[in-house]
This record gives structure tokens, sequence and C-alpha cells, in this order.
């Protein structure tokens, strides 16, 4: 599992590679850099000498300026930065959509399935990099779904198998209920702690931290 934290350019980078296609317009160098598409949007410049809008590279979401843009960057507004995930962070049996409106853009994307297989799990999150003139920063991380992934979230699986572990934490699925922990959650409390770590830990595994 990888946990990736981006600043807006390396965020627009990164989703690259996610996106299956892009249009792309014709640019003067290859040097990587943010350029204005229009009044509104931004783009990136790519080493191959292609523009990509960031409304193509959120893939299930979009971006814009609230004012407008120059020198490849929004125009900044007077409003409060706010970040906020739908979906209250990694339920990856939960779509969720992040909404983040910061330095004059306001920008939403949603989780979506890069394939059968794996979740792209959009966030959001408190920035601690100094280098970064943000309050926050998206996060994107890829997630294999035990069961597949569909419509933005894993797929939730029903099973009467006594050793199914759906979510796999570590805690099979009917002893989930015993533990008031959620058997689609690997971690119900959000900690960064697998239920099945914390209860074999003695820790309180619906409760963040140890």
């Amino acid at each position: 599992m990888k946990n990736l934290i981006f600043s807006f350019l390396l965020l627009f980078v990164s989703l690259v590679v996610h996106s299956a296609s892009q249009n792309t317009l014709a640019a003067e160098s290859c040097a990587i850099k943010l350029v204005c598409i229009d009044e509104k949007h931004t783009g990136i410049q790519t080493p191959d000498c292609r523009i990509i809008s960031s409304n193509e590279m959120l893939k299930t979401g979009k971006s814009e300026c609230t004012i407008g843009c120059t020198e490849g960057k929004c125009i900044l507004d007077n409003e409060t930065p706010t970040c906020e995930d739908s979906d209250g962070g990694k339920k990856y049996f939960r779509k969720g959509k992040v909404k983040h409106h910061e330095l004059g853009a306001r920008t939403e994307a949603e989780d979506y399935c890069y394939d059968a297989h794996v979740l792209v799990e959009m966030g959001c999150q408190k920035n601690t990099n100094q280098n970064i003139h943000s309050t926050y920063i998206l996060s994107l991380e890829d997630y294999t779904c035990p069961n597949g992934c569909k419509d933005g979230a894993c797929v939730k699986m029903k099973s009467t198998d006594i050793c199914e572990d759906t979510d796999g934490d570590g805690i099979l699925d009917v002893n989930e209920e015993k533990h008031r922990t959620d058997p689609t959650l690997f971690d119900t409390d959000d900690d960064g702690f697998p239920d099945g770590e914390e209860i074999h830990q003695g820790w309180n595994p619906t409760k963040q931290g140890k």
C-alpha cells in the first residue's frame, strides 16, 4: 500500500499516470511547468511537450480558479482554506468526494477505480511541509481491494464462510461484531493501525490512538 502526498503541482504530475488518455495542445518548450489553459483553468506542461489541463488529470473531478489565472497560477482570493472528504478519510468500501478550496482554486475529486482491482482513494491532509505554502494538500493512494473495485469503492463481500476476512484487517468477519469493529473497514477508527493489530496489542480498535 502506498500513501503518496502531493503539492498541487506534484498531484498534477502523478495523475498523468492514472489518466487513460488526454487531449493535448502545442507547447513551445519541454520544461515541466504550470500554465494557464484559459481565464479559469490551469494545467501542466509535460516533458514530452504536451499541455494537459487539471480537469483532464482529475479524471472524476474538476478544478477552476475562483477569480482568474495568471502565469500558470490561480489569482489568490481572500477565502479561508478548506478541505473536506465526504467519506471521512480512508474508507475504501465507500465512495468519497474531496472538496478543496485554497490559493484561489476550487477543486473537487472523487474516489475512482483505476482498474477492476485497484481503488484510487482521494483525500485531504494538513500540510506539514514548510516548502509548500498551503494549509492543506490533496492525498492520493492506490489500494488493492480484496474483492474487487466498482463504482469508486471496494466491493463489499457478504459470505457465510466463517474464515472470511472481508477487509483484510486480521479479524474474521464473524468476530468483528464482538469487537464492535466494521467488517468492511481495515481500520475502523482511522488511526493508522489495522483493527487486528490493535486487538492483538490490547488497544481499542474503535477509538483513535493506542
